[in-house]
């Protein structure tokens, strides 16, 4: 079986067996779920991105629908709602996407890695919300995308992993919507996600790569000519599916997590200012943690972070204390197999919120933040005893 074939098989089964074994009736002293409002996108919804595709300043989401082949737009409205979605064709099996200014017009464009396709697909924004198709870019098995200025010349390039050749490419760009191709570089075997950083403080980009086959993340040091060296091997958890950088102790060094999908955990590896890392600090959250953002959601200054977890249909909000620990992870509840998490500022009140892609209901779910790492309660009413069904109708005419 290929490797993108057993990587559907597994998100197919896994979506399959939380059907099968949560349970009926919730127990009363089980976490409420938050209020959301979720949106109608395309079938399969594996990743949401965040940008203003629109130039109005407010946030706007882009949802890849894997089975779909498409690209959903959603313009918003600057109140946490929004637009129906636009459907835009990509290629086969888009996986994840990235947001850039990849044509130097100051306008959003889209990246999007086709797993079925071995494509990379550049959807260059027009400003009001729509798309122009530039030429797809050849890879292999793409499963993830980063944007950075790889080689100093002021154009945005473009990092992928290749799951099935345990590879990434790095694509320079022109400066016009196109890209040239490098040899690929080997990393960790099935490599899922990549994050940018400047990890050994040289001005110059690094990458690290989710390996999830491996168990590892790969560390590569970036030359400043758009090539990278070999860096540090880190041991992660088992599975580790999504990777993001930041700085969780608050000491200007650019520290790494990592969702581990196969062991319901999060890495935290605190960064050395030279490339190097400590020792993962081990973080539980839910089951299947597919996605991991990291954002300030209670205002302190100090960074936070956030699962999706497809396994538990949760979402997993973890408060960060500013030393590099962390507090017990707080539980809200998600729509079925929430695949994507993307912070940013969704209603324009200054407070973090979660865009959440959800694999097994395609849609995309808005959380709108309190400001204190908490998110709005959905109002409960009382019912009787272990409740399991409800029907809609006008009974007061």
């Amino acid at each position: 079986m290929s490797t993108k074939s057993a990587r559907w098989v597994r998100l197919a089964a896994a979506a399959l067996l939380v059907l099968l074994v949560s349970p009926a009736p919730a127990r009363a002293d089980a976490v409420s779920m938050t209020a959301r409002r979720d949106f109608p996108v395309g079938s399969v919804s594996i990743h949401v991105a965040i940008g203003d595709f629109n130039g109005d300043g407010v946030a706007d989401l882009a949802v890849a629908n894997y089975l779909a082949g498409t690209v959903s737009v959603l313009l918003g409205n600057g109140d946490g709602t929004y637009r129906p979605a636009l459907s835009v064709p990509v290629g086969a099996n888009p996986w994840a996407i990235a947001v850039g200014d990849f044509n130097g017009d100051h306008v959003a464009d889209l990246a999007v890695t086709n797993n079925g396709a071995n494509t990379i697909s550049v959807l260059l924004g027009n400003g009001d919300g729509t798309f122009r198709a530039a030429a797809p870019v050849a890879v292999d098995t793409p499963t993830s995308v980063a944007v950075g200025d790889f080689n100093g010349d002021g154009k945005s390039d473009l990092v992928v992993t290749n799951n099935g050749s345990s590879t990434i490419s790095v694509l320079l760009g022109n400066g016009d919507g196109t890209f040239r191709t490098s040899s690929p570089i080997t990393v960790g075997a099935n490599p899922q996600s990549v994050a940018v950083g400047d990890f050994n403080r040289d001005g110059v980009p690094d990458l690290a790569v989710a390996n999830y086959g491996a168990g590892t993340v790969s560390i590569l040091l970036g030359n400043g000519d758009g090539t990278f060296r070999a860096g540090a091997s880190l041991t992660a958890g088992g599975g580790p599916h999504s990777i993001a950088v930041g700085d969780f102790n608050r000491d200007g060094f650019a520290d790494l997590a990592v969702a581990n999908w196969g062991s319901d955990t999060t890495s935290v590896l605190l960064g050395n200012g030279d490339g190097t890392f400590r020792p993962a600090l081990t973080v539980p959250v839910g089951h299947m943690p597919h996605a991991l953002a990291a954002g300030d959601f209670n205002g302190d200054g100090a960074l936070d972070f956030a699962t999706a977890n497809f396994g538990s249909n949760t979402v997993s909000v973890v408060l960060g204390n500013g030393n590099g620990t962390f507090r017990p992870a707080l539980t809200i509840g998600a729509s079925a197999n929430p695949g994507g998490v993307a912070v940013g500022n969704l209603n324009a009140d200054t407070v973090a919120d979660l865009a959440v892609a959800n694999y097994g209901t395609n849609t995309v779910s808005v959380f709108l933040g309190n400001g204190d790492g908490t998110f709005p309660a959905a109002p409960t009413f009382d019912a009787g005893s272990g409740p399991r069904s409800v029907a809609v109708g006008d009974f007061n005419r």
